[in-house]
């Protein structure tokens, strides 16, 4: 924002040169982008032209005879807006302009020129111009035009930040310089009681109170006219180009107090009526720049009785502008939702300099100040007289925002020790509201400043900003350094990503957002529709959190295959996200030769479902956690008979449906593990026994089985039925060929008998296997061979 330090100083007393103001600005309040000390321009001063001749060298330029106050000058300029009569502002030989210009005379076409008549862009009062500057009749010609226009002035341009909006304006920034530096604030007393007429009524509707929170009114009955000087200069030095004193008076007090006003030509209104809604489908409006822009069903408009006036917090409709001929004003002063605001900007390619503070929210207060210091510079500039009723609809009216601050947390916070009292001084200041309770505060934040300061460590950094940073002694942090035992769940991930590594895994990492339809895209329609969506997402490839690492792993191996690798191997170690909340996950995927780099083909090793419950029964095995009877799985990322389910986990190939709609042309296997719960089951105590000295004793055995029945189920039943003497159980042979019946699968066991104490005789041996083949039989209903 550009800043005038002579209007600043209208509303607070600047003690500070400006290179101290410029420093202040910078340790306290915001970083100044831009710092033009007073005197930029130099040498320029009001001229009228008296003559206006064609160039005789060139059709767009003339040569004029220009009076200074002094002296006639031939001056050369190619303005389309030239005429005699006309007052301008002329830099005379040896002028000196903004960005370091200095004039000299100057040739063009064969004709001398002894300086130049200058636009609003070439002295820095705007950044377009399309023409020389017209100034008014009464204009004083050979006055120094910089003493006349109040440009003997040091401009700052502030940044302003996208959390700081209430700083858009010359009382909150003299609030800010007089809470930093103690200087005396003299802000202007804003009236509000008015006296009203009945001659009219303001007829106000609000349709759309979500969009619209706060919405003032009234008409006025006003005398179009130049504005007075103090006026124009106050608006020269803020960069904007006078109009007539009624829209001087909207850009003044947008300036001064933060808050946009519009005003309507009320006789142009249809029914005399206002109604703030959305616009609706097929509307369209012409602004005041006379484009013709087309709405949608989601913008504001401020409509009469017939159709859109205005686009909300934006720009005017042409029909409704005030002109020179226009008798009575409606005036509107609003609060409308920031975003809603930004988001019709953005669709419309149309910025004002009252959407970007709608934008960056404004004060709900500050709707009233700017109303009210409105109509009194109406009355003083244009004879204004208040003919209606005053409306003040506030359906969105928010709740006074308080916040809790301790002295003690203060002080810790910040390291430096600062006096309650000065805390009290410095929110004080910046018109929070502290009311000591207790121990603490209880502090309520002007509405200004809401969206922005809510939280006690908010209050804190106010605090530390005017109390100023660098009255802060940098100190180093006392820390107690003692070294940190292995955590259970280091021990976790270490297991897992050895054994993982181990068998030919390498780790990857990928984003935790991620695209919408990333399950459409892999097969699963009808699965994960409502993940968390991302508020400012940077594209709609990461607009929503994933909640599974499946999806991705999966497009990797895609991706690699279509590059015709075929081996891959990946897993990744990250957290997923639901409306349940967040989860950590370990999550892998296979498929191809995992020997990948051995020397010789005897040594490949195929991903299988084998190769996948392998590592399973590792990690389970490294953390101390019994395999379970395993489950078939039931996730949709999974093939429906090659896959199982542990509670911590899912395992298994990947289902054909996955594998057709990504194009993989071989089977992939994938694992799924709850790292949470892996970390929770993981039992790291060992309790050692002595080794037998005794000789162990085997016997095998082997029968036919249903093909339902588990390896895990026949291991079960066999260590039950055979006591504490049956050491290993060990399958050795798989066999469902010649001879096997149908759904029949012959299996061969090896079974290990040991005792701690003594040397198992044949007979003891003999009596527990006969046990097992019973139980076996009994229980499973196998067929001994």
């Amino acid at each position: 924002m550009r800043i005038s330090l002579n209007w600043l100083k209208d509303y607070v007393e600047i003690k500070q040169t400006p290179q101290e103001l410029y420093e202040l600005f910078n340790a306290k309040i915001l970083e100044v982008e831009s710092f033009q000390a007073g005197g930029a321009v130099k040498g320029v001063v009001v001229a009228q032209i008296k003559e206006v001749n064609q160039h005789p060298q060139a059709d767009k330029l003339h040569v004029l005879k220009v009076d200074t106050g002094r002296e006639d000058l031939p001056i050369v300029c190619g303005a389309a807006n030239v005429r005699v009569g006309l007052k301008t502002a002329l830099a005379l030989v040896g002028a000196e302009l903004p960005g370091g210009i200095k004039l000299g005379v100057a040739k063009l076409r064969g004709v001398d020129s002894y300086g130049m008549c200058c636009s609003e862009k070439e002295l820095g009062l705007a950044d377009t111009s399309t023409g020389i500057i017209e100034l008014p009749d009464d204009a004083p010609v050979g006055q120094d035009f910089a003493e006349y226009a109040g440009l003997a002035d040091s401009i700052y341009e502030l940044g302003i930040l996208p959390n700081r909006g209430d700083l858009q304006s010359y009382r909150n920034i003299a609030i800010e310089v007089a809470a930093a530096s103690g200087a005396k604030l003299k802000l202007p007393e804003i009236k509000k009681n008015i006296q009203v007429g009945t001659q009219k009524k303001a007829d106000i509707t609000i349709e759309a109170p979500d969009l619209c929170g706060r919405y003032m009114s009234c008409i006025l009955k006003v005398k179009i006219a130049p504005s007075p000087d103090w006026l124009q200069k106050r608006l020269r030095a803020g960069g904007l180009r006078p109009i007539n004193n009624v829209v001087d008076v909207t850009n003044f007090v947008l300036n001064e107090i933060g808050q946009p006003l519009h005003t309507f030509d009320y006789d142009q209104l249809r029914g005399g009526q206002i109604i703030v809604r959305r616009a609706k489908s097929g509307e369209a409006i012409q602004t005041l720049d006379g484009k013709q822009i087309k709405l949608t069903q989601d913008m504001l408009v401020i409509a009469d009785a017939e159709k859109p006036s205005c686009l909300a917090g934006i720009m005017g409709g042409w029909e409704s502008g005030v002109s020179d001929t226009t008798q009575y004003i409606l005036l509107e002063a609003a609060y409308f939702n920031p975003l809603a605001i930004r988001q019709t900007s953005r669709a419309t390619a149309l910025r004002s300099d009252s959407s970007i503070r709608y934008e960056k929210q404004i004060s709900y207060d500050g709707v009233a100040d700017g109303f009210y210091r409105a109509l009194e510079l109406f009355r003083q500039t244009a004879q204004a007289e208040v003919v209606s009723n005053i409306v003040d609809l506030d359906p969105g009216r928010p709740r006074t925002l308080t916040v809790e601050l301790r002295p003690d947390r203060v002080r810790r916070i910040l390291g430096v020790d600062i006096a309650e009292q000065r805390i009290v001084e410095i929110l004080t200041a910046l018109r929070f509201q502290p009311q000591k309770q207790g121990a603490g505060y209880l502090v309520t934040v002007p509405s200004g400043r809401a969206h922005d300061v809510y939280r006690e460590i908010d209050l804190i950094e106010e605090i530390a900003r005017i109390y100023g940073y660098a009255e802060i002694p940098s100190t180093y942090p006392q820390l107690v350094v003692q070294p940190e035992g292995w955590g259970k769940r280091d021990r976790v991930l270490a297991i897992l990503r050895r054994v993982l590594q181990s068998g030919g895994l390498s780790e990857t990492m990928s984003y935790s957002m991620t695209a919408p339809d990333i399950y459409q895209k892999i097969g699963l329609t009808n699965q994960f529709q409502d993940p968390l969506k991302i508020t400012n997402p940077l594209s709609a490839e990461e607009s929503v959190l994933r909640q599974s690492l499946w999806p991705q792993l999966i497009m990797a191996v895609a991706a690699n295959q279509a590059q015709r690798i075929a081996n891959v191997a990946l897993y990744e170690i990250g957290r997923v996200y639901t409306r349940q909340g967040e989860a950590s996950r370990v999550a892998a995927v296979l498929t191809g030769d995992l020997s990948l780099g051995a020397l010789g083909k005897e040594q490949s090793i195929r991903a299988d479902f084998f190769t996948l419950k392998g590592l399973v029964e590792a990690v389970l095995a490294e953390c101390g956690i019994p395999l379970q009877k395993l489950r078939r799985s039931r996730s949709p990322f999974l093939h429906p008979g090659k896959s199982f389910d542990l509670p911590l986990l899912s395992a298994g190939e990947l289902s054909p449906l996955i594998l057709k709609k990504v194009g993989l042309v071989q089977s992939v296997l994938a694992l799924e593990i709850d790292l949470d719960l892996l970390v929770k089951m993981a039992d790291f105590d060992r309790v050692f026994a002595d080794f037998s000295a005794y000789p162990s004793a085997a016997r095998d055995m082997a029968f036919l089985v249903d093909k339902q029945i588990t390896a895990a189920e026949i291991e079960q039943v066999i260590y039950a039925a055979a006591g504490e003497s049956l050491e290993r159980v060990e399958l050795f042979d798989y066999y469902t060929g010649q001879n096997i019946p149908d759904g029949k699968v012959s299996l061969a066991y090896a079974l290990t008998y040991r005792a701690p104490d003594r040397t198992l005789k044949d007979e003891e041996i003999n009596e527990r296997h006969e046990r097992i083949v019973q139980a076996l039989r009994r229980e499973l209903q196998v067929e001994l061979r």
